[in-house]
Order: structure tokens, then sequence, then C-alpha cells
């Protein structure tokens, strides 16, 4: 589990955003099991994921409010 507000992408989602499904968010705020994220870990922070994939799952869990999203971190950045 990984902070939601970590995942770096987050900085840029607007509330007013409809691109979610609607049942992905309604699971995500009932507690259901989503699939995990994927994220690596920032170069320059540490304390910062870049997201592979996941985007609306990592979306329905950030307009839900909640905190924590289950994620596999892929250890090495990937390459150019």
């Amino acid at each position: 589990m990984i902070d939601v507000e970590a995942v770096l992408e987050t900085r840029w989602f607007s509330k007013t955003d409809k691109r979610v499904r609607q049942d992905v968010i309604d699971a995500a705020a009932q507690g259901r099991t989503v699939p995990p994220i994927i994220v690596y870990r920032a170069t320059d922070n540490a304390e910062l994921f870049g997201l592979l994939d996941g985007v609306n799952r990592t979306f329905a869990y950030w307009l839900a409010g909640l905190p924590k999203i289950r994620a596999y971190e892929i250890l090495t950045p990937p390459t150019t």
C-alpha cells in the first residue's frame, strides 16, 4: 500500500474530470478489491512514485478521498 498523494500524477487530477467509470469509483469507495496499480520510484524524490499503469484506479481512489492504494513497485525505472 502506498499513499495516493505520493503518486505524481495526482498533482494534475481535476475534480471535474469524469474519465473514470462510476463502478471503479464505487468499488474503491466501498472497500472492494481493485487491482493494484503499477508504479516506479521517482528518481529525484524517493518518497514519490511515477505511474505506469492504473491512472483510472488512482483517480477513483483520489476522488473517493481514500488515502492508500495497493501498488506493485517496479524496482528499476523504465528507460527510454
